[in-house]
């Protein structure tokens, strides 16, 4: 997929994955088609068709954030071992595209899964735009996870500042 970027004045290739059997819409079988009509966004996706619709609240303490930089600076140090990447997006969403070494607990699961969660190590949280993290690293903070950071921004400023060929959405 070719995407242009009219204000930056770009272009950028994006790698589409190929059809899957099991797919609503793509699949040889659709059961989404012009006909059938679209589903429920809230109730296919899981979460409103707008982040910035969410009534959640996004002030968090700047200690608290990470900037896609500093996140990639602090994976590369810790090898993967001594920091945790935790995704707390939908399904749906972790389906589309994630970080590599990521754990994945969606944030509607997130209050009734901390025990996973260690607290001897830090916590990396992201989501698609840094809303979800934010609001996840809050109930982190609140139950004891002292370490727990999120990336500001989500994945799209991930792929905006720092890996373009990633997928948004």
């Amino acid at each position: 997929l070719l995407v242009w970027d009219g204000h930056d004045m770009r272009f950028r290739v994006v790698k589409l994955r190929p059809k899957r059997p099991e797919c609503a819409v793509c699949s040889d079988s659709p059961s989404i088609t012009r006909e059938t009509g679209l589903p429920n966004y809230v109730e296919y996706c899981g979460m409103p068709a707008s982040e910035q619709s969410s009534s959640m609240s996004l002030s968090v303490p700047r200690e608290w954030t990470l900037s896609p930089s500093e996140t990639r600076a602090i994976l590369e140090n810790s090898n993967g071992t001594a920091t945790l990447l935790l995704d707390v997006r939908s399904c749906a969403q972790h389906d589309i595209v994630k970080l590599r070494g990521s754990v994945h607990i969606p944030l509607s699961k997130l209050p009734e899964r901390t025990e996973e969660l260690p607290k001897d190590r830090d916590i990396i949280v992201y989501c698609r735009r840094g809303i979800d993290s934010a609001t996840a690293v809050k109930l982190l903070r609140e139950n004891g996870f002292d370490r727990a950071r999120h990336l500001h921004g989500g994945l799209t400023a991930w792929s905006t500042v720092l890996d373009p060929s990633l997928p948004t959405y």
